[in-house]
């Protein structure tokens, strides 16, 4: 067994036994294939829906059955960018957690995404550790790197973000 079946196997088995319903948002249609099945062969998670655009999802989500737990966003979406969907995200579905899966450097675009509503951010270089950072956004946590953590701990210990 592989570094990736041992991460995404104990993702699945932490002490929160239940399903997570998923929702991708992502304008690459390989890059939903690669997640959607991602997220398939991790234990306790869902792929309940996606969508190629910020439009399409504010479609499909309303109607999505089931409804998802969590909504992974990539932040370049074409004529939305995640950051501008994650606000109207946030305010129409509050039940819903939200994690961004990007490209883009987190030291700079992790704040912006958590300052709009997000609940996490993944850069898809970390994409082995999907299944760990959804159950715990899913479970009330912020999910960042260990680095940005250190980072935004070290250098705003008295400010929210």
């Amino acid at each position: 067994m592989g570094q990736s079946d041992n991460l995404m196997n104990d993702a699945g088995n932490s002490s929160e036994k239940t399903n997570i319903n998923v929702f991708l948002i992502d304008d690459h249609q390989l890059i939903r294939e690669v997640i959607g099945r991602l997220i398939e062969k991790t234990s306790g998670l869902t792929l309940c829906g996606e969508a190629a655009s910020a439009d399409e999802a504010l479609e499909k989500l309303p109607i999505c059955q089931p409804q998802p737990d969590v909504v992974l966003v990539d932040l370049s979406l074409g004529q939305m960018n995640g950051i501008a969907l994650i606000r109207p995200l946030s305010e129409q579905f509050p039940n819903f957690r939200i994690l961004v899966v990007s490209s883009h450097e987190e030291s700079r675009f992790a704040p912006l995404a958590l300052a709009a509503g997000a609940h996490g951010y993944l850069m898809k270089k970390d994409g082995i550790d999907l299944g760990h950072a959804v159950h715990e956004v899913h479970n009330g946590r912020i999910y960042l790197s260990k680095s940005m953590q250190a980072r935004l701990n070290k250098t705003d210990d008295s400010e929210p973000l």
